[in-house]
């Protein structure tokens, strides 16, 4: 397959991006099939509540068919560290693959014990978990700096476009044969990545260099790589110099640094609300206006794609830290804005039934202001701050605060969505959202056109990155 490409796209004298953008496409089919995972319980929550389901399921129970996910994911990206450097980016990616097939076989078999149901969110979860360690990885390590980050939102839209799929399959077809259709997906890709190289990281990691030549070779498009691959050669050669153990994240200055940035960057992403938003949208756009849900989840989720798309456009040329920054200030002012409505909806004898359309624009607002900023860049910006050598630890570290932050997030906003109504929610996600600019602002490291090992002299407090980003 790769001599195919070879001979359809000839290397050029100045090489190209064509088979770069490629291997990113196959990779976000992985990607697709975990946003299907992820939006599964926007449409199939309230079939599995319904008479059409044989077996019965109450509100709680649901709940935990949607956190069981987020346990699988926490497994998922775990388990990739493990795999990610033993068998590389491209193979333990495929394993995923597998996992995904798994799960959509048992959720089409549910009708027979609530058991599989509950495993087949747990093995999704885990297929879902671990695609984003070792496709953000595989993406980041092949593309050019100057594409890098255009390259990574193709994963992120393909996220978004997996779960608006399921929104719109899963609200005309129940579970069972959803489940067959989405079945498609993780095939495609399994085959597709097949034909694709690994990085000219991970065969420099493993001293094959005549593979991470013909890699290299196949990324760039060109046969003339030798000044390149000796950067890769150096940058390799001195962050697998440096240990990978997990008390390394804490030992090595550079990697604690990293460590705090990303972490506490990922809990003001999570807590901003936009996880719970997205796996309640039906239930918000129910209790909060007269709008079909389905078309109501539908238009927010298209206005995710087009938000990233957006700022895809922008996120190598204004930088990853503007665009957070502004995202964030966007949300917050929304979030109070829509947690008043609620209160004088709800709580005063004010008539608001003349506005009863205004938490649609509102949320769509939301979702356009997240996904255009942080819901984006960071997934990427965390991936491009952690050395080759550590990167497996890192990146599992960092599956575990997400997976926790998302579990802890959606079950505080369920929780409390019923308990109190919604304001309770969305003022603490604004609050949230207002120390997350202050803490983007002033904390975290610009990663705009620098390549992987410029970044991590920057965090080592090294000043020679400076020289390719003035």
């Amino acid at each position: 397959m790769r001599d195919i490409i070879h001979k359809v796209f000839p290397a050029k004298k100045n090489g190209g991006v064509l088979t770069q953008y490629l291997a990113v496409v196959s990779a976000s089919i992985s990607i697709f099939t975990a946003g299907i995972n992820y939006g599964w319980p926007l449409p199939s929550l309230k079939r599995i509540m319904s008479d059409e389901f044989p077996l019965e399921v109450t509100e709680e129970d649901a709940s935990y068919v949607t956190i069981a996910n987020n346990v699988g994911n926490l497994i998922g990206g775990v388990l990739a560290t493990f795999l990610i450097d033993r068998v590389g980016r491209k193979h333990s990616s495929m394993v995923y693959g597998v996992l995904l097939v798994v799960s959509l076989v048992m959720i089409y078999l549910s009708w027979l014990h609530m058991g599989l149901l509950y495993a087949a969110r747990i093995i999704g979860g885990i297929g879902e978990g671990g695609p984003f360690v070792i496709m953000v990885t595989y993406s980041a390590e092949l593309a050019s700096p100057q594409i890098r980050g255009t390259l990574c939102s193709l994963l992120t839209i393909a996220y978004i476009a997996g779960s608006l799929f399921i929104n719109i399959v899963g609200s005309y077809f129940d579970i069972h044969t959803t489940a067959l259709i989405c079945l498609v997906f993780p095939l495609i890709f399994i085959v597709t990545i097949a034909c694709m190289p690994d990085t000219p990281y991970y065969y420099l990691m493993k001293k094959d260099d005549d593979a991470a030549v013909r890699s290299l070779k196949f990324f760039r498009m060109k046969e003339d790589v030798e000044k390149e691959i000796e950067e890769l050669r150096v940058a390799v050669a001195r962050q697998m110099s440096e240990k990978g153990r997990l008390v390394d994240l804490i030992l090595i200055d550079s990697n604690r640094k990293a460590l705090i940035l990303t972490t506490f960057a990922r809990i003001f992403q999570q807590w901003s609300g936009a996880s719970a938003f997205g796996q309640f949208y039906q239930t918000m756009l129910e209790q909060s206006t007269d709008m079909s849900p389905v078309l109501g989840s539908s238009v927010i989720i298209i206005v995710q794609i087009l938000a990233v798309v957006l700022s895809t456009s922008f996120v190598d040329k204004l930088g990853r830290k503007p665009i957070i920054v502004v995202s964030y200030g966007i949300n917050c002012i929304i979030l109070v804005a829509l947690a008043t409505f609620m209160i004088i909806r709800d709580e005063t004898a004010i008539d608001t039934s003349s506005y009863a359309w205004l938490p649609l624009p509102l949320l769509t607002a939301f979702t356009a202001s997240f996904w255009g900023g942080v819901g984006n860049v960071l997934g990427f910006l965390i991936n491009e701050m952690y050395s080759t050598s550590i990167k497996p630890v890192a990146l599992a570290v960092a599956s575990i605060v997400y997976a926790v932050s998302v579990m802890t997030v959606t079950k505080f906003f369920h929780f409390t969505m019923y308990q109190f109504g919604m304001a309770i929610p969305l003022y603490t996600f604004a609050f949230c959202s207002l120390v997350g600019i202050f803490y983007y602002q002033f904390l975290l490291i610009e990663t705009k056109g620098k390549t992987l090992e410029e970044i991590q002299l920057e965090l080592k407090g090294i000043n020679k990155y400076r020289k390719n980003s003035a």
